[in-house]
């Protein structure tokens, strides 16, 4: 593995301890989360494909979040989700209370009038 070395010349800053270089830092460590997600998502829809026709976004929200913590919102999982398992021919059960009411906050206030 190579090993590779910076040169500062003086009167330049460090690149690294800049705002915009831990912003920039910042934002790659997203990137990468949310790959780990994405893969996680593939991983846990082919698994239950093996056994199961459809897939619950509630089970699958915690079976993922136990393993990583998401840098996305629930409701996009649940999109993520749905994606992957039509791909793989599963139907879906959007069945986490929240999401619903997060989708049709109407729905939620008709119920309790």
């Amino acid at each position: 593995m190579a090993t590779v070395m910076f040169e500062m010349r003086e009167g330049t800053t460090n690149p690294f301890g800049s705002s915009a270089g831990r912003r920039n830092k910042m934002q790659y460590a997203e990137e990468i989360a949310l790959r780990r997600v994405k893969m996680l998502v593939e991983q846990y829809v082919v698994a239950r494909s093996r056994r199961y026709d459809f897939v619950s976004t509630e089970l699958a929200c915690k079976a993922i979040r136990q393993v990583v913590r998401s840098p996305i919102e629930d409701a996009e999982l649940d999109h993520l989700l749905a994606r992957s398992a039509v791909k793989q021919g599963l139907s879906v059960r959007f069945d986490r209370i929240g999401h619903w009411q997060a989708a049709s906050p109407g729905l939620s206030q008709e119920k309790s009038a």
